[in-house]
């Protein structure tokens, strides 16, 4: 069994804790390329041998590097260098998430999941006066550049025809929306820092306990009674918001 000693110990500077030294000298080989974006990094044995400390040091600071979004474990191949590359949401209302993709160089895509009947208040906690009746729940995946970002879930009226809930299948809901001549008049936004759901996890490839950035919304339109309840969910190094006010 390895122990915390050896000459990566008597270089430690600072006295700080081993996993922290660990994380920090293979975070300085991750950006100086010593470790290249998708490279598998040697085993937590060899790096236990190499570092002269235990397995569980070794591995809690992978655990670090992984919820900082610096590396990936791929199951039966070990941990890889992820791609350094966030997706930038700009909430400003002229623009929707498949504006900003494009407009950022990315090419997005969603990929339509399920269409279920689900009562809102039983899925988005925090948002306020949801309907306890049954509407028409469009679970969708968001990718750009093929890597999976965000995780929606759309409620629809079904009152609007199975025409638009197919396009809210297709599109996010500005745009299917905007097809239809809908305009938003107010919106309501909860946004908050929460572990990756389940759901998130097989969608985005992300562990369990992963932070993710979580948006409830609440949509009122120019149409009475028309309104429309939502949450994406984005693995923290996926997905950052702007949002631009004026006075």
């Amino acid at each position: 069994m390895s122990r915390d000693t050896g000459s990566f110990v008597d270089a430690m500077h600072g006295g700080r804790p081993l996993h922290a030294e660990v994380r920090a000298e293979l975070t300085r080989r991750i950006d100086s390329a010593v470790y290249p974006t998708d490279a598998p990094l040697p085993s937590a044995s060899a790096l236990a041998r190499e570092f002269g400390v235990s397995m569980i040091t070794v591995k809690r600071a992978l655990k670090d590097l992984q919820n900082e979004g610096l590396l990936t474990s791929r199951a039966g191949l070990g941990t890889f260098v992820k791609r350094p590359k966030k997706f930038v949401r700009d909430y400003n209302m002229s623009l929707n998430s498949m504006d900003d993709a494009q407009r950022l160089g990315f090419e997005p895509r969603i990929d339509l999941l399920s269409i279920t009947m689900e009562a809102p208040a039983d899925i988005l906690a925090g948002v306020p006066d949801l309907p306890r009746d049954p509407m028409h729940c469009v679970k969708k995946a968001i990718y750009a550049d093929d890597v999976p970002i965000m995780y929606d879930v759309s409620f629809v009226s079904a009152d609007l025809g199975d025409a638009f809930l197919q396009l809210v299948g297709k599109h996010l809901i500005y745009d299917a929306l905007t097809k239809i001549g809908v305009k938003i008049r107010k919106t309501e936004l909860i946004i908050d820092a929460t572990p990756a759901s389940p759901e998130t996890q097989a969608v985005c490839g992300v562990s369990s306990g992963y932070p993710c950035l979580l948006r409830r919304y609440r949509y009122e339109t120019d149409r009475e009674g028309l309104l429309f309840f939502g949450q994406v969910e984005s693995p923290f190094d996926k997905l950052s918001c702007t949002i631009t006010m004026e006075s």
